[in-house]
C-alpha cells in the first residue's frame, strides 16, 4: 500500500466509512502495517486527529447555542398567552418551524463568522479569532494580531489594498488583509502571522496576503513554517493551476512560469486542482512538480540544500538559532554521503562563523558519536571556519576522544593565535599519550586567562 491510498483510507476512518465494501478486513490489516513502517503517514493522521478534535470542540458550545436559542424562542411564543399556546397545540408543525427557524439564524451567524473569506475587505487587518468562554468568537486587537515583517535583508515593498504605488516596509510593521509584498533581487524575509507560523520569501518573490493563513504566490519563492489552527494554511499558485494545503509542517513552494516545485520538509501537504478536486498528498521527504493541476512526485533526497537559501533569514537570529543547529546536522549527515561532500560543505562554510557553535554543538553530541566520520568533518570544516572568539571551544576539542577532532582543533588554534601550539604540532595531536596532550591542554587554558582581554565574546 502506497502512502497516497494510506491517507485517503485515513481520512475514510476519520469520517466513519471504513469497514465497508471498498475497505475490507485485508485492507484496513495493510493499512496498519503501512502505518506502523510509515512515520510520515502516521503524522499526517496524527494532525488530521487534532483537527477534526478541534473542529468538533469548537463547534460543539455553539451547537448548543443554537439548541438553547430555539427552545427560547419557543417558550417565548408559549408564554405569551392562551392564544398563542392553542395555536401551537393547533399547528404542531408551527413548533418545528420556529425551531428550524432559529438554529439557521444560529447557523448562518456562525459560518459568516467561521468561513474564511474568499475577497477580504480592503483595509481589512488580518486577524485571528479569539474563542470567547461564551457566546461566539471575538477579535483582539488588530495591532497586536497583524501579520508582521519579522526579518528583511534588504528593501522589502508592499501594495496595501486599494493602492496604486508600493511602498517600503520596515521591520517590525504590520499588513493588512488584501496586500500584496515583494522582495528585490537581494532581499530575503520572514514574516510572523498571528497563529505563530512563519513565512519566509526568498529572491525576487510577489505574494498576496489573502488572509494570515490564505497566500497567492505570484512569481518567486515562499518556505512556510505551519502552526496547528482551525482554518487551514493554504499556499495557490496560479501558474500551476493548484492550491497547496498543510497543516502542522513545513514545506517550500517556487514558482515557476508555468509550473510549481513543492519540497515538503516536515508532515503532509495535500494538492488541488484549479476546480478544488483533491489531486495528490505531497509528504515529509517528497519532492512534487505540479502543472495545470497535475502532480509529479519523486524523492527528495537533499531537502536542506533544496532550501538553503532561508540560511541567510537563521543566520539573522543569531548564533543559538536552534532551527540553524538542526540544519547543520542535517548537512553535516549529506556530507557523508556520496557525491555530496563538496557541495554540503560548501554550504557550511559560507555561513561562515554562524556554524562556529552549530558544529561544535554537533561534535560534543550524542548523535555525531554514531556516526565517527561525520565528527571528523565537522572538525575540518570549524578548523577552516573557526574565529577568535571560538578558542575556548577549541580547547575544549583537545579533549577529545577523536585524534581526527584533536588535530584539526589544534590547528585552528594554531592559525587564530599566530602560530602558538603549547609543545605539540597539531598533527601530534593524533598520537601523543594522554598525559602529554592533558598538560598541553592546561598551558592552553592558562594561556586563555593570560590573554583573555585579546580573546572577542561570542556574538
Amino acid at each position: 500500500m502506497d502512502c497516497e491510498r494510506a491517507l485517503n483510507l485515513l481520512s475514510a476512518r476519520l469520517d466513519g466509512e471504513l469497514g465497508g465494501v471498498e475497505t475490507p478486513e485485508t485492507e484496513q490489516a495493510e493499512l496498519e502495517a503501512h502505518l506502523s513502517g510509515c512515520p510520515s503517514c502516521r503524522e499526517g493522521f496524527a494532525a488530521l486527529e487534532r483537527q477534526d478534535r478541534e473542529l468538533r470542540g469548537a463547534f460543539q458550545a455553539r451547537r448548543e447555542a443554537a439548541r438553547s436559542m430555539a427552545e427560547g424562542v419557543i417558550r417565548r411564543y408559549r408564554s405569551e398567552g392562551k392564544g398563542s399556546a392553542t395555536l401551537l397545540r393547533r399547528r404542531p408543525w408551527l413548533t418545528v418551524a420556529l425551531s428550524a427557524a432559529a438554529g439557521f439564524t444560529v447557523a448562518a451567524i456562525l459560518f459568516r463568522q467561521w468561513a474564511p473569506p474568499d475577497a477580504p475587505v480592503a483595509g481589512s487587518p488580518i486577524v485571528a479569532e479569539a474563542p470567547a468562554e461564551k457566546g461566539f468568537p471575538v477579535k483582539e486587537p488588530a495591532s497586536s494580531r497583524r501579520v508582521q515583517l519579522a526579518f528583511a535583508s534588504d528593501r522589502i515593498e508592499v501594495l496595501p489594498p486599494g493602492a496604486t504605488e508600493w511602498k517600503p516596509l520596515a521591520t517590525g510593521d504590520g499588513i493588512d488583509a488584501g496586500s500584496r509584498v515583494r522582495t528585490g533581487g537581494r532581499a530575503r524575509c520572514e514574516f510572523r502571522t498571528p497563529d505563530g507560523s512563519e513565512v519566509r520569501l526568498n529572491h525576487a518573490t510577489e505574494l498576496l496576503f489573502r488572509s494570515a493563513r490564505r497566500i497567492e504566490l505570484a512569481r518567486g519563492e515562499v518556505w512556510s513554517s505551519v502552526e496547528e489552527d482551525l482554518e487551514p494554511y493554504a499556499v495557490h499558485v496560479p501558474h500551476a493551476e493548484a492550491t497547496i494545503t498543510a497543516l502542522g509542517t513545513r514545506f517550500n513552494v517556487k514558482a515557476g512560469t508555468e509550473e510549481a516545485t513543492l519540497t515538503v520538509l516536515q508532515g503532509v501537504t495535500r494538492v488541488d486542482d484549479r476546480g478544488g478536486r483533491e489531486v495528490a498528498h505531497v509528504q515529509s521527504g517528497e519532492q512534487a512538480r505540479i502543472a495545470t493541476g497535475q502532480v509529479k512526485k519523486s524523492p527528495a533526497r537533499d531537502l536542506v540544500l533544496a532550501t538553503s537559501w532561508v540560511h541567510e533569514i537563521l543566520v539573522m537570529k543569531g548564533h543559538d538559532n536552534e532551527e540553524l543547529k538542526r540544519r547543520m546536522e542535517d548537512l553535516l549527515a549529506q556530507i557523508g554521503q556520496n557525491k555530496m561532500s563538496f557541495l554540503a560543505e560548501k554550504e557550511i562554510v559560507a555561513l561562515g562563523d554562524h556554524c562556529v557553535r552549530p558544529l561544535h554543538s554537533f561534535i560534543q553530541s550524542d548523535l555525531s558519536r554514531k556516526t565517527a566520520g561525520q565528527r571528523d568533518d565537522a572538525a575540518r570544516i570549524l578548523q577552516k571556519i573557526a574565529v577568535p572568539w571560538s578558542i575556548p571551544l577549541l580547547v575544549d576539542l583537545l579533549g577529545d576522544e577523536s585524534g581526527e577532532v584533536r588535530a584539526h582543533a589544534a590547528s585552528a588554534l594554531k592559525r587564530l593565535t599566530d602560530g602558538e601550539t603549547q609543545g605539540i604540532e597539531p598533527s601530534e595531536w593524533r598520537t601523543r599519550p594522554r598525559e602529554e596532550r592533558d598538560a598541553a591542554r592546561g598551558k592552553w587554558r592558562a594561556w586563555i586567562q593570560q590573554n583573555r582581554a585579546l580573546i572577542p565574546e561570542e556574538p
